[in-house]
């Protein structure tokens, strides 16, 4: 009888080695899809397309660390070519599957467009753009249109400048500036500043011309403009062509290697854009912010690319979520998802430290810096502290 029952238990010992083994292989080669919905087209594909490379590498680097709950990570890309109308045809798409979470949108109207579809019930949105409301499942990993604003004039300020100019897009992210700027100007502490001049220019509009000509008329010593990708091409040309010779500051949105460069022969002595501590080296952040920020630079070197503001943009974002997405259950609900993020915090990034206790942003102005761009080291480098302290002091 031992002798007939040993073949047969060797035999079922092995089929359920089999069937582990080939389960196990199964569960390791069924993806965990997250999708990311960006302007891999269109006139912020530059923004998109740098955005993109981020998701792929920190997806790589998961990927070798045991993926999410030992599922591979596959990022699905998304292009809204740009569109607030094709962003949101995406975003429904979305919801019908119930996935529990989304990178991007990228920028202010297409992340605009799709917040109300979310807000109230998900799934999360980590938008790139800052300058949206957040709020119940819409999160940003970075401050407010106002805190960009209040860090800008700030620096300024402290190196001695009192006038400004504005030539702003009338996208929505232009617009949520414009009005921040206002806000600002209007604050005690900035009590002395004076905006000479105020301009506005459809981000379709292949000259600005008229604009700086009445620009340079009002005499100021600092122009702001913000908008981002090929209509921020637009301002580097008009500004070249009027001989205007101050300070030019806009979005770090625009601080990507490949869009500088080709605007390299034209552009302003003093380029500065508000932007990220991780988007330059040598920012002065605090050692756990700088371990992940030098995290972030070795990434990119690797991998043969120079870290820059437009690889930046999604990084924390990118890190966040699917850290996240290792801490919670297997396959969370958007609710699941949204009840950690709403105790997660003294989380270090490369940009701050987050806390996300007290709203859906995790930081706020010490997220924010300005830099400028070196043109003879075809490089970034930081001109401020974080929140706007000048490094140095300048008097103009």
């Amino acid at each position: 009888m031992k002798a007939r029952l040993l073949p047969a238990f060797a035999l079922l010992l092995a089929l359920v080695v089999s069937l582990a083994v080939r389960g196990s292989a199964q569960t390791a080669g069924a993806p965990y899809e997250l999708n990311a919905i960006l302007p891999l087209t269109g006139p912020f594909a530059f923004f998109g397309q740098a955005s993109q490379k981020t998701m792929t590498l920190v997806q790589d680097r998961v990927n070798k660390t045991g993926g999410i709950h030992g599922r591979p990570v596959h990022v699905v890309f998304l292009d809204d070519q740009s569109s607030p109308q094709q962003s949101v045809q995406f975003a429904n798409q979305l919801i019908a599957k119930k996935v529990p979470v989304m990178l991007g949108p990228a920028v202010t109207a297409t992340c605009g467009a799709v917040a109300p579809l979310v807000a109230a019930n998900g799934p999360l949105m980590f938008c790139i753009s800052p300058y949206i409301n957040t709020g119940g499942y819409v999160y940003a990993t970075a401050g407010t249109a106002l805190d960009n604003a209040v860090v800008v004039l700030r620096y300024y300020r402290e190196r001695g400048f009192k006038r400004f100019a504005m030539l702003n897009s009338t996208d929505a992210s232009g617009a949520a500036l414009d009005k921040a700027f206002i806000d600002a100007f209007a604050l005690h502490e900035n009590t002395g500043l004076s905006l000479v001049s105020h301009e506005y220019f459809n981000p379709t509009d292949q000259s600005v011309a008229a604009q700086m000509a009445q620009i340079k008329a009002a005499s100021p010593q600092v122009l702001i403009s913000w908008t981002v990708g090929s209509p921020f091409s637009t301002v580097v040309r008009g500004f070249h062509d009027s001989g205007l010779d101050i300070p030019l500051v806009t979005n770090g949105a625009n601080m990507t290697i490949a869009q500088i460069q080709q605007l390299a022969s034209i552009a302003p002595k003093e380029l500065h854009f508000l932007t990220i501590p991780a988007a330059v080296k040598g920012s002065a952040v605090p050692p756990r912010i700088a371990k992940v920020e030098h995290d972030f630079d070795t990434l990119f070197e690797e991998n043969g690319l120079k870290p820059d503001g437009g690889y930046a943009n999604a990084y924390d974002m990118t890190i966040l979520v699917m850290d996240a997405l290792r801490k919670v259950p297997p396959d969370p609900t958007a609710a699941q998802l949204h009840a950690y993020f709403s105790h997660l915090h003294d989380w270090p990034g490369a940009n701050a430290i987050y806390d996300f206790r007290f709203g859906e942003r995790g930081s706020g102005q010490d997220g924010f810096e300005l830099a400028r761009f070196n043109a003879a080291a075809s490089d970034f480098e930081p001109i401020s502290k974080p929140g706007g302290a000048p490094l140095r002091i300048h008097v103009p």
